[in-house]
């Protein structure tokens, strides 16, 4: 009984839906939205503020990867000291932001000390004159060394007259700091001589 009145409600709620549906859709009367219904510039004005829109949302996307670039360049960026009586000659990095340094003072000594985010500590130091002179000459050498900075430079590498330098030489002054730094050692083996 339940289930014959159940059956008979739907039935009826369906004949009663698909009456109105069938009575309440005139399409006649529906909007239509033609060029001629629409009114000037409205359209073209849409157009306009999506486009400028675009154009903004592209230039905030834009400074935010300029901005990130910067502070990226900035934090990394190692500090070029020029300092000629205290010096970083040679560094290794053993994991990020943990290194081992040698810092050279006065050609006399030189100092291992362990660098990380939160201590510098004193490792060893080097007494002996003539590997402090090798580790000068091999810093100076890298610092005179010419560094590719665009696409121009490093294809000018590979290609088959060498690199291309204003004064014809990669190390700039270093073969004259060579000989004067064996000069330097060869009086001080050979005082009398």
């Amino acid at each position: 009984m339940f289930a014959q009145a159940s059956a008979e409600i739907t039935e009826n709620t369906k004949v009663q839906q698909t009456q109105q549906t069938e009575s309440a859709v005139d399409e006649t009367t529906l909007p239509i939205n033609t060029a001629a219904n629409q009114q000037p510039g409205t359209s073209r004005g849409a157009t306009v503020w999506l486009f400028v829109r675009m154009i903004l949302v592209l230039a905030v996307v834009i400074a935010c990867i300029y901005g990130v670039l910067w502070l990226m360049k900035r934090n990394t960026g190692r500090v070029n000291n020029t300092d000629q009586f205290l010096r970083v000659v040679s560094s290794v990095t053993l994991s990020p932001g943990k290194s081992v340094q040698i810092v050279s003072l006065l050609d006399e000594k030189a100092y291992i000390i362990g660098v990380t985010d939160n201590a510098v500590n004193l490792i060893g130091e080097v007494t002996d004159k003539e590997t402090i002179d090798a580790m000068n000459l091999y810093a100076d050498k890298q610092a005179n060394t010419k560094k590719p900075r665009n696409f121009n430079d490093i294809l000018s590498i590979f290609m088959p007259n060498g690199p291309k330098e204003k004064n014809g030489n990669v190390f700039s002054n270093a073969g004259e700091k060579a000989a004067g730094l064996l000069k330097k050692q060869h009086d001080r083996l050979n005082p009398g001589k």
